[in-house]
């Protein structure tokens, strides 16, 4: 019941927005994404990634192993939801729209709270969060500042503790869940990453997970990616014909199984 009230209130949302049409031209997808497991859906991409002359495809629900030093930058483009776009190839110069991950109010405020050892009221994290909910009257699903400080910095304590005691936990694995976001202990990719036209790794989402492993120093975490640049994965097909490319990094985690 609750899954139908969730459905309506979205369908309503869409309607009063967008209008009608809108609507009517997304339930087809919405059928097919709610329809077709998610596995499925993701064997009928790479069929058709086949068909368009790719060969150096990988499972997309299998995670790369890299360490989180080595992703500097978040991208400010955003394909959502994940399900949708995870293992596809997309042209245009998304990649270029990037922030410096340490300028981001989340890596500063974690850092306050875990490496200077701030109380959270005193963190960039706790303070925005503030601004956003008496401003906006929301911020990551909560609407009352007190309740952000007792539930959410609760969980990242409790995450920043599980990852230190005992190292990153893949999905399916126990391990703190903000109960105001429950879906994000559900989600398939977690830590999701892009990759640009040169390679480089950008950070989609996973970004409590991520910066909380460099902070303890973890040597690696699984990342998944969610989307390449056209470019960067013609160089992998390039690579996997016998090509050879001064410019590419051999030790590149998105070429390990190329080299292999």
């Amino acid at each position: 019941m609750s899954n139908t009230g969730g459905i309506l209130t979205e369908v309503v949302r869409i309607v009063s927005k967008e209008g009608i049409l809108p609507f009517v031209r997304r339930v087809p997808r919405a059928v097919y994404s709610r329809t077709i497991p998610l596995e499925h859906r993701l064997s009928i991409r790479l069929q058709l990634q086949r068909i368009q002359g790719y060969s150096a495809l990988d499972d997309p629900l299998e995670p790369l192993y890299i360490d989180p030093e080595r992703i500097e930058y978040r991208s400010e483009s955003r394909f959502l939801p994940e399900r949708q776009y995870l293992g596809r190839i997309v042209d245009g110069d998304w990649d270029s729209k990037r922030t410096e991950l340490k300028q981001t109010v989340i890596y500063q405020g974690l850092y306050e709270r875990f490496v200077a050892d701030r109380p959270w009221q005193e963190t960039d994290y706790y303070l925005y969060a503030k601004q956003m909910i008496e401003e906006e009257g929301e911020y990551l699903g909560y609407t009352c500042v007190e309740e952000f400080l007792e539930s959410r910095c609760t969980f990242v304590d409790e995450l920043y503790d599980s990852l230190q005691e005992s190292g990153y936990q893949s999905t399916g694995d126990a391990r703190p869940v903000d109960h105001r976001r429950p879906w994000s202990s559900k989600d398939p990719t977690e830590i999701s990453i892009v990759i640009g036209r040169n390679g480089e790794m950008l950070l989609h989402d996973g970004h409590h997970r991520l910066i909380l492993a460099r902070f303890l120093d973890l040597s690696e975490v699984p990342v998944h990616v969610l989307v390449r640049h056209k470019k960067w994965q013609e160089q992998r097909e390039a690579l996997v014909s016998g090509t050879r490319i001064e410019s590419v990094d051999a030790s590149h985690p998105d070429l390990a199984q190329i080299f292999d």
